[in-house]
């Protein structure tokens, strides 16, 4: 049977089914403000918006509870001016998101939940770290740049080390693509072995597994784009450029700088000034 199938008897305890017509009132709406009042983002539509693509969001943890809110916030603004469904995985929309741990494998979980329905062309996933930095860059726009194939089922950009070939930060992933599909639950599936399970880059580290064994002909369904600046811009290496679709606070360790540095970079993306 379809190995999805297997991940859920395996990696979760409660079962789940995926409802196509869940309305976005599941989605996180928090409203933040800047130093005037003024509201930054806008409660999530109560009707959702199905279309060719769609953008997954997720923040979690005390280490993102500063930035959570503009990670959002920037989320659903890309999504409303392209009218793309933006899912954002919360105790309501991804229950089951709850048995994942570490917090990490839920990118892959939430994505499979939401490639089963098979509503979208493309899925777009940014970690809540990332902001996209070219609001009107649509999804088709993108893909037309970075030059992806009809073979090219997931994206990805290159890592900044030799020890991982990409990061998966920021991701493509192709919809409606049967590939796609197995290969997420093949990556999940991984997390049965304790040392990747708990590795440092978690699901990075087992889709990077899958890659470099490429017994499913990973080498010619992933790119990996070189030019990371175009893609998934990492701030500590300063390669932002006017035409780098995301900017990602990656490798920030001291967390009162790394949240400074994420409102900064917002403010900008956006015009608008925040406050802590």
């Amino acid at each position: 049977m379809y190995e999805a199938l297997q991940l859920r008897a395996r990696l979760t305890s409660t079962p789940f089914k995926f409802d196509a017509n869940e309305p976005s009132a599941a989605l996180s709406a928090a409203t933040i403000h800047d130093a005037t009042g003024r509201a930054l983002s806008r409660p999530a539509p109560t009707v959702d918006r199905p279309g060719l693509h769609g953008v997954l969001h997720h923040c979690s943890g005390e280490a993102y509870s500063g930035i959570a809110q503009l990670s959002y916030a920037n989320a659903l603004e890309y999504t409303s001016q392209h009218k793309y469904a933006l899912h954002d995985a919360n105790s309501t929309s991804f229950p089951t998101g709850a048995f994942f741990t570490p917090k990490a494998w839920l990118k892959l979980a939430f994505m499979l939940h939401l490639l089963e329905s098979h509503q979208y062309e493309w899925l777009l996933w940014t970690d809540c770290d990332v902001l996209i930095k070219n609001i009107s860059e649509s999804i088709d726009d993108l893909i037309k740049c970075l030059h992806v194939l009809p073979q090219h089922d997931v994206i990805v950009a290159k890592d900044a080390t030799a020890e991982s070939p990409f990061n998966t930060g920021v991701m493509l992933v192709r919809g409606r693509s049967l590939w796609t599909r197995e290969t997420v639950a093949r990556a999940l599936l991984l997390a049965e072995d304790s040392t990747i399970r708990n590795h440092v880059w978690w699901e990075q580290r087992a889709l990077g597994v899958l890659y470099n064994e490429n017994k499913h002909n990973e080498h010619s369904k992933m790119l990996i784009v070189q030019e990371r600046w175009r893609l998934n811009a990492f701030a500590f290496l300063n390669e932002e450029r006017d035409s780098s679709f995301a900017w990602h606070r990656v490798n920030c360790r001291e967390r009162n700088t790394c949240d400074a540095a994420f409102r900064k970079k917002y403010s900008q993306i956006h015009s608008i000034d925040v406050y802590e």
